[in-house]
């Protein structure tokens, strides 16, 4: 299922994956769109979101352009490099990455749409 990431008049593409979480890919899907606020770690990029879902497969070692939810803390999380996270996530899916997402500081708008 394709997706498109906007941050910064920006648009990134991707595609979410089903197998590993599909209650998480579905309440996205049931949502439509995502809009809010992102908070810049340095490793990532996170929106705080309410799936009201909870751990499926989740895991502690994401990829560059990976995007995950934290079930317990509520955030969508976008990883800008391969990394070890203290706290397991749920992927569900990947965006084709670009080095510009590095640039989007804490405070920007962003929104993903699910269709």
């Amino acid at each position: 299922m394709p997706i498109s990431c906007t941050v910064n008049d920006i648009m990134i593409k991707g595609k979410l994956h089903d197998a590993l979480a599909p209650h998480t890919v579905l309440a996205c899907r049931i949502k439509g769109v995502i809009r809010g606020t992102v908070f810049n770690r340095g490793t990532s990029l996170m929106l705080k979101v309410t799936l009201n879902v909870g751990w499926e497969k989740s895991k502690l070692t994401f990829k560059k352009g990976e995007i995950a939810y934290d079930p317990v803390d509520e955030w969508l999380v976008i990883f800008l490099k391969d990394t070890q996270q203290g706290k397991k996530c749920n992927l569900i899916g990947q965006l084709d990455y670009t080095e510009s997402l590095e640039k989007v500081r804490t405070g920007s708008s962003l929104e993903i749409r699910f269709s």
